[in-house]
């Protein structure tokens, strides 16, 4: 029923893109400044299941994606709910596994209908961008387990990461870029890599959307002209 009153909502619906990126963004830039001030696990797990909302609302169009984010946020529902209780290391991976399934889904969902566009819009753009933050993430999350499974893989204390992980988003978003800040580095086989294969990916990511865009930008051009 509520997905039924934004569609009805023409404009709010065109630009649900918009919305999740809006999300995704005040997710990242909060996160550091209002940890202090709320319990770090409570803070995280509510951010996410906003995030988790936008994301069923911008893939709302198909039923199958539909319910496929459902399932995944019913599971990180029920998952959090156990750890308010129950705090062990397993259950942390189990978290974290089901990061990587649900940043993986709405990459591949996203992407899809971000190739399937026909015209440069700003709801288009906002769909390329969503998929290269959840990129980012989803390799923070891969750096995450590894850190678990292969302490101090980084140049940051094991104690530290595991008490503060957006610490390896910011190391994301540095690999991804390839600024190479180099305050932080990865130590192991492992995280050494992962880190390059993120790094050629965001790069190829970056040259395959400029491509894109530029074909479709060309495309309506010349559609413009025909008419």
């Amino acid at each position: 029923m509520i997905l039924r009153f934004f569609k009805a909502n023409n404009w709010f619906y065109k630009e649900k893109f918009t919305f999740l990126l809006s999300s995704l963004l005040l997710y990242t830039i909060a996160e550091p400044f209002f940890i202090s001030f709320l319990q770090k696990k409570i803070f995280i797990n509510f951010a996410f299941f906003i995030i988790l909302l936008s994301a069923v609302f911008a893939v709302s169009s198909k039923k199958t994606h539909l319910i496929i984010i459902l399932i995944i946020s019913g599971l990180k529902s029920l998952l959090f709910c156990y750890t308010l209780f129950v705090s062990s290391e397993n259950l942390l991976i189990m978290d974290y596994v089901l990061r990587i399934i649900f940043n993986a889904c709405l990459i591949f969902i996203i992407g899809g209908y971000f190739y399937k566009y026909d015209n440069v819009s700003r709801d288009t753009i906002s769909a390329a961008l969503i998929c290269y933050l959840l990129l980012v993430r989803l390799w923070s999350n891969f750096y995450f387990l590894i850190e678990l499974k292969f302490p101090n893989s980084f140049t940051i204390a094991h104690e530290t990461i595991k008490a503060s992980p957006s610490i390896l988003n910011y190391f994301s978003f540095v690999t991804i870029t390839t600024l190479g800040y180099g305050d932080i580095s990865p130590v192991s086989p492992q995280a050494r890599n992962i880190a390059t294969l993120e790094a050629f990916v965001g790069q190829m990511y970056v040259a395959i959307l400029i491509a894109r865009l530029i074909t479709i930008h060309t495309a309506q051009i010349s559609a413009n002209k025909e008419n």
